[in-house]
């Protein structure tokens, strides 16, 4: 009598997962056989397929800050650009426009007496009006060019 099953929810098995002997009938043993993969197969599946999520997720999450760092940087340097550029017009503005300014005051305040200044003085305020004005066209043509026109203003 001994392997032979004497009660069974499936086909008849011949392997069993676990068993135990009966202690109240001592000649039988009761045994436990499993349809499809062990727990312990499964398990081993699964942390198999979740360490390789892991590490693709860590992968694209580290693809997707060096991206993100790389933009920022852009955007930066860009930012960077702009304030020099700024800080560079304002300053080629300043110089034309004190000159005139400084040139013009001493003019209406009446404080050169001679003709040869005056006409000197005039010439300085033209010659600074038309470089403060080639300066603004060049900012002119910059901004169109920037934006797609593409013309340009001489």
């Amino acid at each position: 009598m001994k392997n032979t099953n004497v009660y069974s929810t499936a086909n008849p098995v011949t392997e069993y997962q676990q068993s135990k002997r009966l202690w109240l009938i001592p000649n039988y043993s009761l045994g436990i056989a499993l349809r499809g993969p062990t727990i312990e197969n499964l398990v081993k599946d699964r942390t198999y397929t979740n360490v390789i999520l892991i590490a693709g997720l860590t992968v694209l999450m580290l693809i997707v800050t060096l991206y993100g760092y790389r933009n920022i940087k852009k955007e930066v340097e860009l930012a960077q650009i702009k304030s020099d550029f700024v800080s560079n017009v304002s300053h080629e503005l300043r110089t034309p426009l004190a000159l005139i300014s400084m040139f013009a005051e001493t003019l209406v305040m009446g404080r050169v007496k001679s003709e040869e200044k005056q006409v000197e003085y005039y010439s300085i305020i033209q010659q600074e009006t038309e470089r403060l004005s080639k300066i603004v066209n060049k900012i002119l043509s910059f901004s169109k060019i920037e934006a797609g026109s593409g013309s340009i203003i001489s």
